[in-house]
């Protein structure tokens, strides 16, 4: 679409273009993809790949006029079990990360919890590191992420630091500098529990945290943080 909302083309059918056939019958096909749109039109959009031995996150660079920049590439480590909800922000430059979940493998919350991991990459697809966990808390929602112009990146998730059994999940998040290290420590934006959290930044790296309390009928809250 145009920046007035006219259509720029007709739909295209991106599953087709984007994935090699065997990947729709996965059995993860059906979590949603995510996309991301730089200043110049590129676009980065990531998926879920079903594939008989295990969960994996993918994604491809697609150039403004709708054709590949580049094969597939898988996103998520070897190590890493069940991945899934991915989620990928764009800077205006190009840059981009690509933040997800996967099945938390320790401790008792092994079948119940996950762990959120974030890696990012440059303009031209090539990994900026290895990828590393965020959460030190047990998640339990999708995350959410946003990538400020100036490299900076909030990840956000709803999660727990106690026995999933025994306490609400409150809303976290974590800030990461452009060098791809750690600002700080998980961070609770609120108290009490929430789900739902959505996040968007400006160029500055200053963002703004959604989220709903109360479950399918309660309230719609958010909050503004100071980038760092």
């Amino acid at each position: 679409f145009s920046a007035n909302g006219a259509p720029m083309g007709a739909p295209t059918l991106m599953a087709a273009e984007l994935t090699a056939p065997e990947l729709l019958a996965g059995p993860r096909i059906g979590v949603p993809p995510s996309v991301g749109l730089d200043a110049a039109g590129n676009a980065v959009v990531t998926w879920v790949d079903g594939a008989p031995s295990g969960t994996s996150i993918k994604a491809r660079r697609i150039k403004p006029s709708g054709a590949a920049a580049g094969p597939a590439f898988t996103v998520s480590s070897q190590a890493v079990q069940g991945a899934s909800n991915p989620v990928v922000s764009v800077a205006p430059t190009g840059d981009f990360a690509i933040v997800y979940e996967s099945r938390h493998m320790t401790g008792p919350q092994t079948s119940s919890g996950t762990d959120i991991h974030l890696r990012r990459y440059a303009a031209s697809g090539q990994a900026l590191d290895a990828g590393q966990p965020l959460s030190d808390s047990i998640g339990v929602s999708p995350p959410t992420l946003a990538l400020a112009a100036n490299g900076q990146a909030v990840v956000a998730w709803t999660g727990t630091t106690a026995p999933y059994c025994c306490a609400s999940p409150t809303l976290q998040f974590q800030l990461v500098g452009a060098d791809g290290a750690r600002i700080g420590p998980n961070t609770q934006a609120v108290a009490g529990s929430t789900s739902n959290p959505v996040v968007a930044s400006d160029a500055n790296g200053n963002f703004v945290l959604v989220w709903t309390r109360g479950g399918a009928m309660g309230v719609l809250e958010g909050r503004l943080f100071a980038g760092h």
